[in-house]
């Protein structure tokens, strides 16, 4: 279990005292946590464990003052030491204290290595996807198939990346899971609408193939590039921006829950959602250049390598309100999901 986690159910029954943690009652902030903190919960949420003898309904009632209450809570040993709380009219803001909640978490990631942002799945049953045609090949594809093919694919992924338990593994059921484009009833499968891909122009489905799509798609990311840039690139570039098509048509594609029709707008790329793709694949590959310089400057005995030991780390100069949304995004948004 996370430190995070570990932290929300013991805050949990201190609260209600149940050991069955609901995660409906504590909220996890992930913007203004400089002056909202980390983490909240609501009178107002009492309504569902009247007549229990728990802190929660006391405050509530006024038989607990709420300033003891405050007082009291910075003390307890909690998995995330709580350095500051505060009432915002019937709603308690708690604020971790940052240098040994960054540890913490940091902490947790380094130990989970590879298994980091993994869901532990005990699951008796395992997925077989159909689609309903025979290739998976984009060529000869309409966009609706393209779709079908890109959320496929994004869910064997999904069920790839994943713990699982060995006792359930072994005794696993298989369930099918069939993609279609209309409305049908089965029995004994389980069944994924998926929604249109339409024109942003007449709301329409969108009249090109999957193919042509794509290579719309990688136009918009060179004129944009070209844009930023202000230059002709050469002409070696053009698998470069033919592969950052695709990833933008996928990016485009998903961006709708699939029972959902997804609009595209095919002719102006300059008011597209590939906007919006074009931002996310620039900022991966800027990681990635960092990752790789920082990786060149080791082996080059420029910058000394980083060590899993992060005890001598002074993690309270961390202390600019962007450092708590990265520790919040980056962090609590995988090591929580367990």
């Amino acid at each position: 279990m996370s430190v995070l986690k570990c932290f929300l159910s013991e805050f949990y029954f201190y609260l209600t005292s149940n050991v069955e943690y609901n995660n409906n009652l504590i909220k996890c902030h992930s913007r203004k946590l400089c002056e909202l903190g980390d983490f909240s919960f609501s009178l107002q949420s009492v309504k569902g464990l009247k007549g229990v003898e728990c802190i929660l309904n006391k405050l509530a009632e006024n038989e607990i003052d709420r300033d003891d209450f405050l007082k009291s809570l910075v003390s307890v040993q909690w998995p995330l030491k709580i350095s500051k709380a505060i009432w915002i009219d019937n709603t308690f803001h708690g604020f971790f204290n940052k240098p040994s909640a960054f540890f913490a978490i940091i902490q947790g990631v380094l130990e989970k290595k590879d298994n980091y942002g993994r869901h532990f799945l005990h699951s008796r049953y395992k997925f077989n996807f159909e689609l309903p045609f025979d290739s998976e090949e984009v060529e000869g594809k309409q966009p609706n198939e393209l779709r079908m093919l890109v959320f496929c694919n994004a869910l064997n992924n999904i069920l790839k990346f994943r713990e699982s338990d060995a006792e359930f593994v072994s005794s696993e059921k298989v369930v099918k899971v069939r993609f279609v484009s209309n409305r049908v009833h089965s029995n004994n499968d389980v069944i994924l609408l998926c929604g249109p891909v339409v024109s942003k122009k007449d709301s329409k489905k969108l009249l090109v193939t999957a193919e042509e799509f794509h290579r719309k798609r990688a136009v918009d990311m060179r004129l944009m590039a070209e844009h930023k840039y202000g230059i002709r690139l050469a002409q070696n570039w053009q698998e470069l921006f033919k592969k950052l098509g695709e990833a933008a048509a996928i990016i485009e594609l998903l961006q709708n829950k699939i029972s959902q029709a997804t609009v595209v707008d095919i002719d102006d790329y300059t008011v597209s959602s590939s906007k919006g793709a074009s931002f996310i694949l620039y900022n991966c590959g800027r990681l990635s250049t960092l990752f790789r310089n920082f990786e060149k400057k080791v082996s080059e005995k420029v910058y000394p390598p980083l060590s899993s030991d992060i005890s001598d780390v002074n993690f309270a100069l961390l202390t600019e309100p962007v450092s708590c949304s990265l520790k919040m995004h980056i962090t609590y948004t995988y090591i929580s999901r367990d």
